[in-house]
């Protein structure tokens, strides 16, 4: 038993120097650039985009690419924040959060209940407003999808002409869908999960909310 397991060591053995002799001879075929100094910097120039033309025409339905919006705010402004409905208040004030605001005092962050700390989604609009909203739009068949750096979030935003659902379940990034009303992206969102945080200090938003967005 010995023999033979000694004896299928050698033959793996020499199966994977065989391997990476024949790769090292298809790489060298190729033309492909020999590592020389592994876990140092890459060798050779960095590689550069083409210089931008300002003068190129671009398709305005093609929103591929990373985004951010201009002029937006992480911070809640408190004096245009709207009177709260007796439900809405009454959620708002049973949100402990560690960030310290004018209308809520603030506690050590372990002892909050910001759903995020439990690794639930900031769903829709939090994540929009996190880090300025920054996101990657890649489009698909029937559907535009954004991916947020923060949390590695995924939205699907239908575009083959549906309707939004009726009474649909709450979802942490609710249901959307969208049109193209010239060059402007129209987002409509229902659906939401109530549980969601609009902000860090816990303003409230109900599952009935409408969201519209337009991005150009």
């Amino acid at each position: 038993m010995r023999h033979c397991i000694v004896g299928s060591i050698i033959v793996a053995a020499s199966i994977l120097v065989f391997a990476l002799f024949s790769f090292a001879q298809v790489a060298s075929q190729s033309g492909a650039k020999k590592v020389t100094n592994w876990g140092g910097q890459a060798e050779g120039p960095a590689p550069r985009l083409p210089p931008i033309n300002p003068n190129e025409k671009v398709d305005p339905h093609d929103l591929s690419g990373l985004w951010r919006p201009t002029g937006s705010r992480m911070m809640t402004d408190w004096d245009k924040v709207p009177p709260r409905t007796p439900w809405g208040e009454q959620v708002f004030q049973s949100r402990v959060t560690g960030r310290p605001g004018p209308q809520k005092k603030a506690v050590e962050p372990a002892k909050g209940n910001d759903p995020i700390m439990t690794c639930n989604p900031k769903g829709i609009p939090r994540l929009l407003f996190y880090t300025g909203g920054q996101a990657a739009f890649f489009h698909v068949p029937d559907q535009i999808l954004m991916e947020f750096q923060s949390q590695g979030a995924t939205r699907h935003i239908w575009m083959d002409g549906r309707e939004l659902p009726k009474n649909p379940d709450g979802r942490w990034m609710g249901y959307s869908v969208g049109r193209w009303e010239g060059d402007t992206l129209v987002i409509d969102t229902t659906g939401f999960d109530d549980r969601a945080w609009l902000d860090q200090w816990g303003n409230v938003y109900s599952g009935d909310m409408h969201f519209e967005e337009r991005w150009r």
